[in-house]
């Protein structure tokens, strides 16, 4: 039997067909299979809370009035933090308050003649957030002149909690 004869430009073509396949077949071979790893994430830290303070707004007298006090909480840190609780003082040397203008004792006027209480409500902070907090102050009437406390401007503090 005799062989057909083809040109070199069929058998060129035919070439490159039968390599072009025989490649395919080759990047389609492959085998599976499963693998582990094991990375690590860094979990910052808390950073603690800048508290500043406004004026006071009312005056006091003993008996039902009420002044203000308005603190800017603000997250200074890199992450989300939540502001749950806050705790107002009046600010004592012994039992005698401290003013805020000097933060010197105005002697004889009684911390305990002041009742303070805040209105925080509860906050998450983004980085750089800020909230408000409003603290009333009260002055008690009491038995007992509290003429020492005239003109005294008591320094009230505010311990911020998350």
């Amino acid at each position: 039997m005799r062989l057909p004869k083809f040109s070199k430009k069929v058998m060129a073509i035919g070439a490159a067909a039968g390599i072009t396949l025989g490649a395919a077949g080759i990047a389609a071979a492959y085998f599976t299979t499963t693998g582990t790893g094991t990375g690590h994430a860094t979990v910052g830290s808390a950073t603690a809370f800048t508290v500043t303070s406004g004026t006071y707004l009312g005056t006091l007298y003993p008996g039902t009035t009420t002044a203000t006090v308005k603190f800017t909480i603000k997250n200074v840190g890199k992450g989300h933090q939540e502001v749950t609780k806050a705790t107002p003082s009046v600010a004592t040397k012994t039992t005698d308050i401290v003013t805020n203008t000097s933060g010197t004792k105005v002697t004889g006027c009684l911390a305990g003649w002041f009742a303070v209480s805040d209105g925080l409500a509860s906050a998450n902070l983004a980085p750089n957030g800020t909230t408000t907090d409003t603290v009333t102050v009260t002055m008690h009437t009491t038995s007992v002149t509290q003429n020492k406390c005239e003109g005294a401007v008591p320094r009230i503090h505010l311990h911020v909690t998350s």
